[in-house]
């Protein structure tokens, strides 16, 4: 039996470091990075747009709005607030929310589980 076929049959447990291999790997999310807040107060790194319009909903602002998200970045250590706004700017532009955003045509809504799943590369072992 070749060694790819005895590595294709392999558990995890039979290739050593496997499982702390995976476990290092899994994904950043926004959850490990910030605390969002559904009744913000002005402190906020910055705001998300939680209901409105499809191509309004999810929208990084820095104006305060007591019917945003708040967010606080509470890993510094790992990303910039600064930097956090521009990526999630980003991702709104791509329509990242608008794909996520539930309810009617008219008033559309983000869930905090919806962002708080969204990926931000690997963690470092």
């Amino acid at each position: 039996m070749g060694l790819l076929s005895k590595l294709l049959r392999a558990s995890a447990a039979d290739i050593p470091q496997a499982e702390k291999y995976a476990a290092a790997r899994k994904a950043l999310t926004l959850a490990d990075l910030v605390k969002l807040e559904s009744v913000p107060d002005e402190n906020a790194n910055f705001y998300l747009v939680r209901r409105g319009a499809a191509n309004k909903v999810g929208m990084p602002t820095r104006d305060f709005n007591p019917e945003h998200y708040g967010a606080y970045v509470y890993r510094p250590d790992i990303v910039d607030p600064n930097y956090l706004y521009y990526a999630l700017q980003n991702l709104h532009q791509q329509g990242a929310f608008q794909r996520a955003a539930r309810g009617t045509t008219g008033l559309q809504n983000l869930r905090m589980s919806d962002l708080y799943s969204i990926p931000f590369g690997a963690r470092d072992a």
